[in-house]
């Protein structure tokens, strides 16, 4: 929002405060969408003594204000049981908000943990094809397979590495 815009906000509202039209003040305050004046008219009411006016800045401004501002200015001028439905509020969004997000951080936790056992139990589904076919994956350039196994190994040995005891022209060699 521009500066010019923001000033025009405060003019009406300090006119709107010189007038006492303390409603049309709140209504301008919340439809500046900015949170420094609602709070600037907060400390307004509050160092006035109007306390209907800061309890109705409070629900008509909720999203503006900064519960720790909020906080402050009820217990330096003693509006605390105007404050009450107020930070009651806040702590209930607060709590669905936590709720929602461990709910999600779980939700997460939980796709997670499937997809590395899925991950896991292909590779294992992998592994035992591989051997009992005898075929080795391809793991890259210079890859020394432990067990001498794999397709470029394919002659008196067979398939995989394992003894057959057939060469690679299939003849029995015996044991």
């Amino acid at each position: 929002m521009s500066t010019e815009k923001n000033k025009k906000f405060e003019q009406s509202i300090d006119i709107s405060k010189k007038l006492e039209y303390y409603k049309d003040a709140i209504e301008t305050a919340l439809e500046s969408g900015n949170d420094k004046l609602v709070e600037d008219l907060m400390r307004f009411f509050a160092s006035v003594g109007d306390r209907e006016c800061f309890a109705a800045c409070l629900y008509t401004c909720y999203e503006l204000i900064k519960p720790d501002v909020a906080m402050e200015l009820a217990w330096r001028y003693d509006f605390t049981e105007f404050l009450m439905p107020y930070m009651i509020q806040t702590v209930r969004d607060l709590t669905i908000r936590m709720d929602h997000m461990q709910r999600k951080a779980e939700d997460n936790e939980i796709k997670q943990k499937k997809e590395k056992e899925e991950v896991g139990l292909s590779q294992l589904d992998v592994q035992f094809n591989l051997q009992s076919t005898g075929l080795q994956a391809y793991a890259g350039p210079g890859y020394q397979d432990p067990y001498g196994g794999g397709m470029g190994n394919m002659g008196s040995q067979g398939y995989g590495g394992m003894n057959t005891g057939f060469s690679s022209h299939g003849n029995y060699q015996g044991y």
